[in-house]
């Protein structure tokens, strides 16, 4: 019987001193742990971010890669590179640009088209096969231009011009692109190039040529 008290007594003291107050945090320790984790916030979400852009600079290399290699393929196959225009000189829808990857012959097991810097606000208003130069990771043969265009001298080195947007989602204008091939590479800053040193997000595109990648 003394036992059982003796339970009851230590039981009720327990939870007394559990919930009477004595070892609550005081407001002053909660707002403390408040900032503790907003710093650490602060800091693990940038940290975060950069980390998921390099993840996609570096598949979108890869990628740029295994098109590189089937448009190899296909040139030692064909005696020419997948066409970006028509032969009237219109340009190629871009599902037709990639269809030759994949047909007849399969140089490509499935084509690692899609652009992961697209726009946050890119076009709906057209069919998601044509979406071009948002949806897509863009496809040019230097060999279909015309003998007036400024990148026609290069097209017996560089060959093609795979790229993608980088980062920062702007494509380039085509004057900054020409300015990259006409300076041989040689430009300091060449706006047209990607550098990851000059911050995580910043200018520049992720490209590969048949001699030239970055």
């Amino acid at each position: 019987m003394l036992a059982i008290v003796r339970s009851r007594v230590a039981w009720r003291y327990c939870f007394q001193y559990k919930w009477s107050g004595v070892e609550a945090f005081t407001l002053i320790e909660l707002l403390i742990v408040v900032a503790i984790i907003a710093v650490l916030a602060l800091i693990a979400v940038p940290n975060f971010l950069e980390a998921q852009t390099r993840a996609k600079a570096a598949a979108v290399r890869n990628d740029l890669r295994m098109i590189a290699g089937a448009a190899e393929a296909y040139c030692i196959d064909n005696n020419e590179y997948p066409p970006h225009r028509y032969p009237d000189g219109a340009h190629m829808p871009y599902y037709l640009r990639y269809s030759f990857f994949t047909t007849p012959v399969a140089y490509l097991s499935h084509v690692p088209s899609h652009e992961p810097f697209e726009p946050p606000l890119r076009s709906e208003s057209t069919p998601s096969w044509d979406v071009a130069a948002t949806h897509y990771l863009s496809w040019t043969n230097l060999f279909n231009f015309p003998s007036t265009h400024a990148l026609y001298p290069y097209r017996l080195t560089h060959a093609y011009l795979v790229r993608s947007r980088g980062p920062d989602t702007f494509l380039e204008a085509d004057a900054v692109r020409n300015a990259h091939f006409q300076g041989e590479g040689q430009l300091s800053p060449d706006p047209f190039i990607y550098d990851p040193t000059n911050g995580t997000i910043s200018r520049g595109e992720i490209f590969r040529t048949r001699v030239e990648s970055n």
